[in-house]
């Protein structure tokens, strides 16, 4: 892409933005949550991302172009005036997100899936319905050591009356039958549901709501969703004298605390 990236200090108006993915799904949609920001500024603006996730978020956000990366055009291209990788998006709009109060979900999932998996959820008991992923499909003797073994989650799958549905999306089956075989707990699995590229049915179910407080004892890195539930533990650890100059917290490349 040629040289026209954007900070925030650069006007918008009568301008034209491409945003793009360079990181995974998840990062794209948790980074989306700056979308409307973004676009309250430019007068046109365009998402590159991956395809599985092009109608979830055209749907999200009707008022941007939203369509499948292609970088094969990057060079020649003169459809912006200006672009942002995503990522990005943090470090130019954290004042912004530190003010905003709202807990509104911003993921709107297709409405027949909706119905559709509403049905098939109540098929399984009242609920309330979990679904829990636990490691990522990328695993490294580095990144191992962040994935506690799946019987390490007893505490949190031993809470009664809750129905757990998996959403781990590869290397499963073993954990699964541990879980059911040493804690007595059935964490359902949908043979035809593909986790990994049928977004709309993974997503419909995602009704976030921000704990009141969290305890926590060692992180080494964690998102900023993660850290707007961690506010009164990262201020309290921030302004703990014992811990000067031996705690950091970074947003992206921006150290915010």
């Amino acid at each position: 892409i040629r040289d026209s990236s954007w900070d925030v200090q650069k006007s918008l108006q009568v301008k034209r933005i491409l945003l793009w993915s360079e990181q995974g799904i998840g990062d794209t949609l948790n980074w989306a949550s700056c979308l409307p920001l973004v676009a309250s500024l430019a007068e046109h603006t365009i998402l590159e991302c991956q395809e599985k996730v092009v109608c979830l978020l055209a749907r999200s956000f009707p008022d941007i172009e939203v369509k499948p990366e292609d970088r094969s055009m990057d060079a020649e291209r003169d459809d912006f005036d200006f672009h942002l990788p995503m990522g990005s998006l943090y470090r130019q709009f954290f004042p912004n997100i530190g003010e905003n109060s709202n807990t509104e979900a911003y993921l709107i999932p297709d409405p027949a899936r909706v119905k559709f998996w509403r049905k098939r959820l109540s098929l399984l008991g009242k609920g309330p319905y979990i679904g829990i992923s636990w490691k990522s499909s990328k695993v490294s003797p580095f990144r191992l050591k962040h994935y506690p073994p799946i019987l390490e989650w007893s505490s949190v799958l031993t809470v009664p009356d809750v129905t757990f549905i998996n959403l781990q999306y590869s290397d499963f089956t073993d954990d699964l039958n541990d879980i059911k075989n040493e804690l007595g707990v059935t964490v359902y699995n949908f043979d035809d549901l593909d986790q990994y590229n049928a977004v709309d049915d993974v997503v419909r179910g995602l009704w976030w709501e921000r704990p009141q407080s969290w305890a926590f004892k060692e992180a080494s890195h964690i998102n900023l969703g993660e850290a707007r539930a961690l506010k009164k533990e990262l201020r309290a650890l921030a302004s703990n004298v014992q811990h000067h100059r031996s705690r950091r917290v970074f947003c992206l490349d921006s150290r915010v605390v």
